[in-house]
């Protein structure tokens, strides 16, 4: 039983940085490819 816990709680936490990792990279492409589009706007 103590197993269980120890097993639920790891995958809790590795969801948890799972999901805060996809969403801090998610953010910076964003603000990536609008840059991208700001830089492409300005070099005409």
């Amino acid at each position: 039983m103590k197993y269980v816990l120890i097993l639920t709680a790891a995958l809790a936490l590795s969801g948890c940085n799972t999901m805060i990792g996809v969403g801090r990279d998610s953010k910076s492409g964003f603000f990536w490819t609008v840059d991208k589009i700001h830089n492409w706007h300005h070099s005409d």
